[in-house]
Order: C-alpha cells, then sequence, then structure tokens
C-alpha cells in the first residue's frame, strides 16, 4: 500500500473521496489475497493493516454520505451502491417551472396586435378600422372592423355582432330604396339591381348598406308603428324605444323589426364615432 499523504475528507470533493476510496478497496482485495500465501510474520502486519484501510474506508463512506445528504432530498440503500432518488437543485428547479407552466396557463392570452386603418366614409370623413375580409374575424370585443369584401363595418359588443354602414335617409317617402329586406332572400337573382336591402352575411356577395327614412327616427308606441291597409308608414316607423314601454316592445318586436334596430345601432354608433372625432 502508498506512503503517499491523503488531504484531509472534509477538504476533498466527492469525486476525490470516492476515487481515494476505491484505490483503499482495491487495497483490502490485495491483502486478503496475500494472506493466503504469507509468513506469518507477513499476516500479522497484513492483518494490521488491513484493519486499518477498512477503518479508513468506513470513514470516508461517512464523509461521502453527509456530503451527499447536503446536497440529494433522498438516498435510497441499493445493496453495495447508494442511488440518487432527486436533488434539491432539481427539486426547486421542477417546482419553479411547474410554478411557470401554472402561471403561463393561467395568464390571460393577449389579443393579436391591432393595425387600423382610416376607413372613408365620405372624402373628408374617415373612421379607423381594423380591415378584415370575413365576419368571422370580429372576434375582439369593442374593436371596429371593416369587412372589406362587403364594405361594412363591424364590432362585437356584449357577444353580439352589429355590422353596416352609414346610410342615406331619405326625406322625400315616395321611393326610397333598401330601407326593407328582399324578400326573396337567397333566391334573388339581382341583388344589385333589386331595391330592396340584402344583408352581406346572408348574400355574400352583397354590398348592400341599409338605408333609413325620415320616420325611422321618430319614436311612436308600438300600435301606432303597426301598419294598416291603407298605409305601410306605420312599418318604417321606430316602433320602440321608450323605457315607459320597453317590457312590452321587446316582447312584441319582430324578426324583421329587430334586424332594422341592430342596423339603426350600427348606423348611430358610426355616427357618434365621426362625432366625437370632430369634437
Amino acid at each position: 500500500m502508498s506512503d503517499r499523504k491523503v488531504q484531509s475528507s472534509s477538504t476533498m470533493s466527492i469525486a476525490e473521496l470516492t476515487s481515494y476510496m476505491t484505490l483503499l478497496t482495491t487495497a483490502v482485495n490485495t491483502l486478503q489475497r496475500d494472506l493466503k500465501t504469507s509468513s506469518t510474520l507477513d499476516k500479522q502486519h497484513a492483518i494490521h493493516v488491513l484493519a486499518e484501510t477498512q477503518v479508513g474506508l468506513m470513514k470516508i463512506a461517512t464523509t461521502i454520505t453527509e456530503c451527499l445528504a447536503e446536497q440529494y432530498d433522498v438516498l435510497v440503500d441499493d445493496g453495495p451502491k447508494w442511488k440518487i432518488v432527486q436533488t434539491k437543485k432539481q427539486s426547486s428547479q421542477q417546482g419553479k417551472s411547474k410554478l411557470n407552466k401554472s402561471t403561463q396557463k393561467n395568464k390571460p392570452k393577449q389579443p393579436p396586435a391591432v393595425v387600423l386603418t382610416q376607413i372613408h366614409i365620405t372624402p373628408s370623413l374617415s373612421i379607423p378600422a381594423c380591415i378584415i375580409n370575413t365576419f368571422d374575424e370580429a372576434t375582439e370585443c369593442g374593436i371596429v372592423y371593416y369587412v372589406k369584401p362587403c364594405e361594412h363595418f363591424a364590432i362585437t359588443i356584449a357577444g353580439h355582432l352589429f355590422h353596416g354602414n352609414v346610410g342615406v335617409v331619405f326625406i322625400d317617402e315616395h321611393n326610397p330604396t333598401k330601407i326593407k329586406d328582399c324578400k326573396y332572400a337567397l333566391s334573388c337573382y339581382k341583388p344589385k339591381e333589386c331595391g330592396y336591402y340584402h344583408d352581406p352575411r346572408v348574400h355574400t356577395s352583397s354590398t348592400d348598406r341599409r338605408n333609413y327614412i325620415l320616420s325611422n327616427y321618430m319614436l311612436s308606441s308600438h300600435k301606432d308603428a303597426m301598419p294598416t291597409q291603407h298605409t305601410l308608414e306605420g312599418v318604417r316607423k321606430r316602433g320602440l324605444g321608450s323605457i315607459d314601454q320597453l317590457d312590452a316592445d321587446v316582447l312584441n318586436t319582430t324578426h324583421h323589426e329587430r334586424l332594422r334596430q341592430y342596423d339603426y345601432t350600427m348606423h348611430n354608433i358610426l355616427l357618434s364615432l365621426l362625432f366625437t372625432s370632430r369634437s
């Protein structure tokens, strides 16, 4: 066995301790083999050296165990070897990783950046809007979109999509166009020449915008707004909106009246945005 001095185990790294322990183990095995062939004097000396070496091995093993215990959470005695289950550093990193993933999962998704373009209503008046190609792309609440193929603005409010453009308000009510919905719906074979309104969400090739007559802006009771045999003026009036009759109005309005109300709303939103931009 070598007489070289070995530095204190307390100042040695685990790798160095392990390497030295391997050397001592080899020396022990050599001594045990030599004992079988040595003389009595040699045997006594070898036994003494063997005992000291085994004590040294136990001290080194204890030191390694204590060092490992400071760095690892769990050590499992796996026969002649120690099995490392998980390090404290790994456990801390995994905990942080799980926390980060959980935080990222719960973190609300940021809406994509919206690019606004000035869309002209008239040569001198415009509204900033995000240009899209279909109504299905108008997903973010509160953002004004412009569906380019049908020339309609669109905005989602409380989960409901409103769309339209600023229409014509006719003062002469004898020959207004694009006021009422086309009764032929999808079967209308000349929507561009037709004098009735075609909703672009139904007629995908339509660029119609809803027009209005002056009486659309006159509030009246629902009863007064009902059509008679002699006049259709009642159909054109805005037969709802007063708080004192609102419960009844909401229950009694027809599907077509609701559609017109949606278009009135979009028309008025666009006007309000134009007024606000000029104030």
